[in-house]
């Protein structure tokens, strides 16, 4: 008893802090409410008579967000209207009045789930997925800045037998208090109800791993890879600071191809702070080929918690070729040393999905400047190309440096890592990243980087010297591909692996 009235004065007397005020949000899930989730938000506005709220409209190259805003209502004067973007609620008060906001969300498109509604609210059948942006209205100055630290309350009433997996730690709470930018809020996940969610000992630190039924994929199987997954990239980055993960992975149903011979599945996902969420199709048949791509997924989003994520960047799609081409080099490379991948297999891989994929890409060879926002989220081609460009420019550079110096391209990395942390807490730019290389190394790669990267030039594989046992052989329709010894499999493992 006495443990609880304690508990109570505690929490009482938090209630006098400022943050403990100023923003909180209640989600509340009911049965009546099958396909909605209820949020209310309270604020303690500053000394003005005027805040303004803010939802997403449009966000990761999705669009009309502001459907899924429902039944705004406040206790003051509200007005609501669309500026850009956004979906803006201006509220008229007293100074240092407490404001309540209460919305609904719901999913605009309740089609069968598909690929091209994973961006979205998704609030169905018993379960939800939603990213932060089109779940949280946010007051507009309570962060000042981007990198503005915030304190920020997540409350959440859900029927008694469901489950919640969140990237706020900690993970399976419901209820917690973070502190953090916007963006802690804008880029988290939460996926409740009808789940299976499992907790996968990892070192020190466990991965939560929430999923929906699948007919097509061994779920257990899964969750070993991805416990595999996580191990490999600790060992390979030498840093365990990484806190526990997040990871969703849900089924889709894409609509059935006119032509019945032709397969098509969609596996998809974006790594967010502490989280990945993670999208198959599920269909018959098709098993061995998605438990593949699962397992490239986990190997590629798990090294964007340190490419892309503790190694900022501060342009985002004009440094695409290094925060999706090297995590793609690097996490195919990872495969081979954990033996997903067999070194037949990684050179078969590496010509069908970059050497092969980038010859037949009509803009394989526009500057890196024309790959814009608009282009990146809008045009397939110009969406792989980075991934591609940036992958082969790492093994061409890796490739060099291995053979003209003791040094690798992911001792850089590492290097990148380490002041990530210290000097580079803000991002690099090109120049930073170039700098630092040749720092490491002694080789100075920026005059391969402006002719392979920023002009878009294509590199000349059977011009410079490869790893043991790799030749390039042209192929009738004049693609370059590349070609493996037999005899020379293992000296080439070593040589990609050291």
């Amino acid at each position: 008893m006495r443990y609880w009235i304690l508990t109570a004065l505690l929490w009482l007397g938090s209630g006098q802090n400022s943050w403990a005020q100023r923003l909180a949000y209640t989600i509340e899930a009911a049965p009546q409410l099958p396909n909605a989730l209820r949020v209310t938000l309270t604020y303690t506005t500053a000394d003005t008579t005027a805040t303004i709220f803010r939802y997403a409209n449009d966000n990761w190259g999705e669009t009309g967000l502001g459907a899924c805003l429902a039944e705004v209502q406040a206790n003051v004067p509200i007005q609501r209207k669309t500026v850009g973007d956004l979906v803006v609620l201006t509220v008229q008060h007293r100074p240092r009045q407490r404001v309540q906001l209460s919305y609904f969300v719901r999913p605009d498109r309740t089609d069968t789930l598909s690929y091209e509604r994973t961006y979205r609210p998704i609030i169905e059948q018993g379960y939800f997925h939603l990213y932060g942006y089109g779940l949280f209205v946010q007051p507009a100055r309570y962060w000042t800045t981007a990198e503005a630290q915030q304190r920020v309350r997540v409350r959440w009433h859900l029927p008694s037998g469901w489950k919640l997996l969140t990237s706020l730690a900690p993970q399976t709470a419901r209820q917690v208090v973070v502190n953090g930018p916007a963006s802690m809020l804008e880029s988290s996940v939460f996926v409740g109800g009808d789940l299976q969610v499992r907790k996968l000992p990892v070192g020190g630190e466990p991965v939560w791993f929430a999923t929906r039924p699948f007919q097509s994929l061994a779920l257990d199987s899964a969750a070993r890879h991805l416990q595999l997954a996580v191990r490999a990239q600790r060992a390979f980055w030498r840093d365990a600071s990484q806190g526990s993960l997040a990871v969703t992975l849900l089924p889709t149903y894409e609509r059935r191809p006119i032509d019945p011979n032709r397969r098509h599945l969609s596996v998809s996902g974006t790594a967010l702070l502490n989280s990945f969420s993670a999208f198959a199709t599920d269909a018959d048949g098709l098993g061995p080929e998605i438990a593949e791509r699962v397992d490239y997924l986990f190997f590629h989003e798990l090294m964007h918690h340190w490419i892309g994520k503790q190694i900022r960047l501060r342009k985002e799609e004009q440094q695409y070729w290094f925060s999706e081409g090297f995590t793609e080099y690097f996490q195919t490379q990872l495969r081979l040393r954990m033996q997903v991948l067999n070194p037949a297999q990684y050179v078969q891989e590496l010509n069908q999905d970059f050497v092969s994929a980038l010859s037949r890409s009509p803009v394989r060879n526009v500057p890196n400047d024309s790959i814009t926002y608009h282009h990146f989220w809008t045009n397939r081609d110009y969406e792989k190309l980075p991934y591609r460009r940036g992958f082969l420019f790492a093994l061409y550079l890796d490739t060099q440096l291995k053979q003209t110096t003791s040094y690798s391209l992911a001792d850089c990395l590492r290097v990148m890592l380490a002041r990530s942390y210290t000097t580079n807490k803000k991002g690099f730019t090109d120049p930073e990243l170039l700098t630092l290389i040749k720092e490491v190394t002694g080789v100075d790669p920026t005059p391969a980087y402006q002719r392979y990267i920023q002009q878009g030039q294509s590199i000349d594989f059977s011009s410079v010297a490869l790893p043991p046992g790799l030749r390039v052989q042209s192929t009738t329709d004049n693609i370059p591909l590349f070609e493996l010894a037999p005899a020379q499999r293992e000296e080439f493992y070593q040589f990609m692996v050291r």
